[in-house]
Parts: C-alpha cells; sequence; structure tokens
C-alpha cells in the first residue's frame, strides 16, 4: 500500500506537456497463502473500483483474506 501511496504522491508533483493534471485510482492486494492468482485479482479489482467510488485518485487496499477450506477444494477442483 506504501509504494501505491508513494507512486500517487508523485503523480501530484508531476508537470506534463500538456498542461494538464491527471489523477489515478489503484487497488492494492497481497497474495495470501493458498490463494489463487484469479482469486487476488478479483480482490484487487473490487479494491481498485472502491478507490474510483471514494472519489478516485487514491489507492485502497482490499480486504486480507484466509484460505478457507471452500477455496481449497475449488482450488483443487474437488469442490461439491
Amino acid at each position: 500500500m506504501q509504494f501505491a501511496e508513494r507512486i500517487l504522491e508523485k503523480l501530484h508533483h508531476c508537470r506534463f506537456s500538456t498542461g494538464q493534471s491527471y489523477t489515478l485510482s489503484a487497488g492494492v492486494a497481497q497474495l495470501a497463502s493458498g490463494e489463487s492468482l484469479d482469486d487476488l485479482i478479483q480482490r484487487a479489482d473490487e479494491a481498485l473500483y472502491a478507490a474510483k467510488t471514494a472519489g478516485r485518485d487514491r489507492a485502497c487496499a482490499a480486504e486480507q483474506t484466509t484460505t478457507s477450506v471452500s477455496n481449497m477444494a475449488r482450488a483443487a477442483g474437488t469442490e461439491t
């Protein structure tokens, strides 16, 4: 999350040749043990939309997840 916030801060101080200012919205997620990449991307995407909904030009962290038995079963293809 600190990395995304540093990028935002740097962007605020950039001067572009177009004369326009730009904004950045970011969703940040950390891969949990046993989590699939699809689930990681889904959580990051949800955090991105939360950042946009909260007013844009910000970074939002995805909720932390714990790998549940159902997630492990789904990853193993044994979900019932």
